[in-house]
């Protein structure tokens, strides 16, 4: 794992993160693909990056 990523994130729900980043990011390539026939813009991908990261810590808040 990337040493950046421990800064973010707390070592144990690293993966957890990178996963859960990674998995987002496939479903908007996906859907954009799927239906629009071209990859999404870096707007986008800013938006879902956001939109994931909070989503993961409050699902992390949550569980504590």
């Amino acid at each position: 794992m990337n040493k950046w990523i421990e800064y973010i994130v707390p070592s144990p729900l690293a993966p957890l993160y990178v996963r859960h980043i990674f998995t987002n990011f496939a479903i908007i390539i996906l859907f954009g693909l799927l239906f629009y026939g071209r990859i999404p813009s870096a707007v986008s991908f800013l938006i879902i990056w956001l939109a994931a990261d909070l989503s993961f810590y409050f699902a992390v808040i949550k569980k504590k």
